[in-house]
């Protein structure tokens, strides 16, 4: 069977560890395979001779009998060009989710790590024949590991491979540690740190420990051993732990692959953990399980549920198995024959014969509809997120076109409405015959069917090599505004096409305001955006301390994005936190973090002039949602503001040209210099100045800009947007 599989390969995560086994395995099984590797976090410690394996098996091209992809359920890819499409993932949370069931339903074959979540994913709806419980495949570690230096020499050793944060139950972990033992007893807990996030190490996760048991009136001073290893392990390293080891312990409160269950049985060792996650007396030591609300951070939605350990519970099944030696080592050797079921070679097999059993579906019942796929951020708090959520309740409504969705980013900040335009594009399947990425970065890889597009925002003139190298390779690119689209083309682009936002004016337009506290008195200037050079954020805050003091009735919002947002913290994030904490100069209110779709508007609607003084924009769309609410704006003079607003309808400030010379920008190589334009602080300053004393002028102007924001509907850009595809797809479309 010619198999291609997609997902994290190269990282140092468990996630990835698995995947490479379950490589392994399918080969050994006999199949032919080829391998889509997809970035994740932290890199593998991988040794030369596996690189090359991997890489002799990224190359290939063409249809294959089926398409594994062993990733985030929200980013499984239904429409992948395979006779058959396997997702393999975990459940987010207890049950299953709206998103989840969409990628099951869609699916060929699910495959999850445990009975609770099959049952999960069937109650919610799933077909049962296609719900498959898969053991994870571990093999077992090599024979005669030296035990590893940073072990002690005797007593009872216990293994967590857990990630930090509530999900991985990292404070159940170190909780129930502190409960069952203390400073000289001959015990010690190894914590390998399975952190997806690039900067978690081992002070961050003895941080986290510390407040957990804090939290829980426990001394940190009164904890037995505790070994945490942030880096990621080889196979060869994770295999001397274990076999220096006495027991696995399972923290987690959410579901997982099973991959810390897997490598106990592959080792011998008896897991410590729920029934739910696959444990039971006879190989282990089963603790009963508490179910309370998901973190919303993690799992949107109010209804989401954990189930995870209790934690009392739990320090006594680790005081058990240090003081009974020989249950320990009766359950480990029920354990080990278990450990047949994880071998990668038999989950290989395994693998293939659940796709053989299975026939494909039909993708596509209408030959003559042509199907345009959406692949980008869908559930995020990223502006292109909310762009494209816009588009596909606009393309909803478009007849003769069928439209699918593909979620390409792994971050989630909004819950999906199962009744929404997002959740009915997710759910249709069939074979592409328009792809348009609209994505940050973009991606050039080809489309496995269809036209490609890539809607392109480069703000700085001309793209970078590597931008200009993909974007030629595409059918058509689609940007924003005119001064983006004449950039690309004297770069030697001539596939270039216009395509528009658009606002929902309802949604602005009456809003009720949200409510800031008492920390933002006073007429309110508002910056939505992230605090970088780009967007002016240092013009501003300069601006704004050269135009008040602390005796006018005046605050700066700034709703920036915080830690964790798609904008790097910097200067001007620095310089923004100390004018918020200053009680001598004018005050700045901060509005940090993600906020949800529906509180937007209310956003507008508090404040009385949107400030955006940026250099350089590929079409700025903070400014038709602030005249949407009927906010003056003011901004600068040149660019895609002019071509939805224009002078009549906000205030536009003189700019002059600015240019650096880089050799890059974040990973990309230039061949020339950056080209930027930006208003003086004098003149902004007075800007602000000018619309604070002159209210009446100002609610005029903001007047004109919300009749003007009421014509560029993202239906205008829908209509756009079908018309291109029917040239694309060669469909000819009947005229709307």
């Amino acid at each position: 069977m010619r198999v291609a599989w997609r997902g994290p390969l190269l990282c140092g995560s468990a996630h990835a560890a698995g995947a490479r086994e379950a490589l392994r395995g399918l080969v050994a099984a006999g199949a032919e395979v080829r391998v889509e590797q997809t970035p994740w976090a932290r890199p593998a410690a991988l040794g030369a001779e596996e690189r090359a394996w991997l890489a002799a098996r990224q190359a290939g091209s063409g249809r294959v009998d089926a398409h594994v992809q062993r990733t985030l359920a929200r980013l499984v890819d239904p429409l992948a060009d395979a006779d058959l499409v396997a997702g393999w993932f975990a459940l987010p949370a207890a049950d299953a989710d709206a998103e989840t069931l969409l990628r099951a339903r869609a699916c060929d074959l699910v495959w999850v790590a445990d009975d609770a979540q099959r049952t999960a994913l069937v109650e919610a709806g799933a077909a049962e024949a296609r719900v498959r419980v898969l053991p994870e495949p571990a093999a077992p570690p090599p024979a005669g590991a030296p035990r590893p230096a940073a072990l002690p020499a005797r007593g009872t050793v216990v293994v967590a491979l857990a990630p930090p944060g509530r999900a991985g139950g990292a404070d159940l972990l170190v909780g129930a540690w502190a409960r069952a033992f203390a400073p000289g007893d001959d015990v010690a807990l190894v914590w390998l740190l399975d952190a997806e996030d690039p900067h978690a190490d081992a002070a961050r996760a003895g941080e986290e420990a510390v407040a957990a048991l804090l939290e829980r009136g426990l001394d940190p001073e009164r904890l037995a051993d505790l070994v945490i290893v942030p880096d990621p392990l080889d196979a060869a390293a994770v295999g001397a732990v274990l076999a220096a080891a006495h027991a696995v312990v399972l923290p987690a409160r959410a579901p997982d692959l099973g991959r810390a269950a897997a490598l106990a049985r592959a080792a011998g060792l008896p897991p410590v953990g729920t029934a739910s996650a696959g444990v039971d007396e006879a190989h282990g030591y089963v603790v009963p399980a508490v179910v309370e609300p998901a973190d919303a951070a993690a799992v949107p939605g109010e209804a989401a549920r954990w189930r995870g350990p209790h934690e009392e519970a739990l320090a006594d099944a680790l005081r058990r198995l240090h003081r009974d030696p020989a249950g320990r080592a009766r359950r480990g050797r029920a354990s080990a024959a278990r450990g047949a079921d994880h071998a990668p070679a038999a989950v290989g097999r395994r693998m293939l014969a659940d796709l053989a059993g299975l026939h494909r579906r039909p993708r596509r019942p209408s030959p003559r509809t042509p199907l345009l796929v959406v692949e980008g951020d869908l559930l995020g708090a990223t502006s292109l997120a909310g762009v494209n959520r816009a588009l596909l309740g606009a393309l909803a409504g478009v007849p003769d076109l069928r439209v699918a969705a593909l979620e390409r980013d792994a971050r989630r900040v909004e819950p999906l409405d199962p009744h929404g335009p997002v959740a009915a594009a997710m759910g249709v399947r069939g074979t592409p015959d328009v792809v348009v990425r609209h994505t940050h970065p973009p991606a050039f890889a080809p489309a496995a069917r269809g036209r490609l597009v890539q809607w392109a925002h480069w703000e700085f003139g001309a793209p970078p090599r590597e931008w200009r190298e993909g974007l030629s390779r595409c059918d058509e690119v689609w940007v924003a505004s005119d001064g983006v689209g004449e950039a690309l083309r004297q770069a030697g682009l001539s596939h270039v096409h216009v395509v528009p936002l658009g606002v929902d004016a309802a949604r602005f337009a009456g809003a009720p305001p949200a409510d800031l506290g008492g920390d933002a008195p006073g007429f309110r200037f508002l910056f939505v955006g992230g605090l970088v050079w780009r967007k002016g954020a240092d013009l501003l805050l300069e601006a704004y301390a050269r135009a008040f003091t602390r005796d006018d009735d005046v605050t700066l919002v700034l709703k920036d994005f915080g830690h964790g947002g798609p904008y790097p913290a910097g200067d001007d994030d620095a310089r923004a936190a100390r004018m918020a904490a200053d009680d001598r100069g004018p005050r700045v209110h901060r509005v940090s973090g993600a906020l949800p779709h529906d509180a937007l508007p209310g956003l507008y609607a508090a404040c009385d002039c949107l400030v955006h003084p940026y250099r350089a924009e590929a079409f700025g769309l903070t400014m038709l949602e602030a005249a949407a609410a009927g906010l003056p704006v003011i901004a600068s003079g040149h660019g895609p503001v002019r071509g939805f607003l224009g002078p009549d309808a906000a205030d536009l400030l003189d700019t002059r040209p600015v240019t650096l010379r880089l050799q890059r920008i974040g990973p990309w190589t230039l061949d020339g210099p950056v080209t930027a334009r930006e208003p003086s602080v004098e003149e902004l300053a007075a800007a602000m100045r000018r619309r604070y004393e002159r209210r009446d002028e100002g609610r005029a102007l903001g007047a004109r800009a919300a009749r003007v924001a009421a014509t560029r509907t993202w239906e205008r850009s829908a209509s756009v947007i079908r018309e291109r595809v029917a040239l694309l797809a060669g469909a000819g479309l009947r005229a709307a």
